[in-house]
């Protein structure tokens, strides 16, 4: 029987916060590896500012992983200011992507839901993780700390716009996307939006 671990909090180099994420990914693949049950594929659960962000990153560095095969992916973005951003996500076989347009969403965390029981929270989406120091917490063997990650998460996932991969309620190809965006950013150009501080 696994013991609970409790959720190891720290703050950390953005230089450094990619490395992290790739090692604590890789733990979690190798005890999925280790105990030979892939009859359930996993869905992992991100929320990133952008697809440029350190988190995505390092789950992109996982792509052609065995264990990855066949993994839904779920991601929510904040910032699809890059012309790039989609293309970015091209290497991902099966992913869903939603767009948080509400400013006010930017309050969120990043982060990463690996499992029931593995996840890793991040600083705001406020605060650039490419410039400034941020905060950290994983949690591992962790129940509580991941159905409350897997919560957080699917209320931010249901009041964001669906923007590729997803069957019906989105468009899959990248150009079309890239019209969502557009159209909705010149729809809020007459909304004022009010926001936390």
């Amino acid at each position: 029987m696994q013991t609970k671990s409790p959720p190891r909090m720290q703050v950390v180099k953005c230089d450094e916060k990619q490395e992290k994420l790739i090692s604590f990914i890789e733990e979690h693949l190798e005890r999925r590896m280790s105990a030979g049950d892939f009859s359930t594929r996993e869905e992992i659960q991100i929320v990133a500012l952008s697809a440029f962000s350190p988190v995505v990153h390092a789950i992109q560095h996982f792509v052609d992983r065995e264990e990855m095969q066949g993994v839904k992916i779920r991601l929510i973005v904040a910032d699809t200011s890059s012309d790039e951003f989609l293309k970015q996500l091209s290497a991902f076989q099966s992913i869903s992507v939603r767009w948080a347009q509400n400013i006010r969403l930017l309050d969120a965390h990043e982060q990463l839901v690996l499992s029931d029981s593995c996840c890793w929270t991040g600083d705001c989406m406020r605060r650039e993780p490419l410039k400034r120091d941020a905060y950290e917490c994983f949690a591992d063997h962790c129940e509580d700390t991941a159905r409350w990650a897997r919560i957080s998460f699917e209320r931010l996932w249901s009041v964001s716009l669906p923007l590729m991969g997803e069957d019906e309620a989105a468009e899959t190809d990248i150009t079309k996307a890239g019209e969502v965006i557009a159209t909705a950013e010149t729809n809020s150009d007459n909304n004022t939006v009010g926001t936390l501080h």
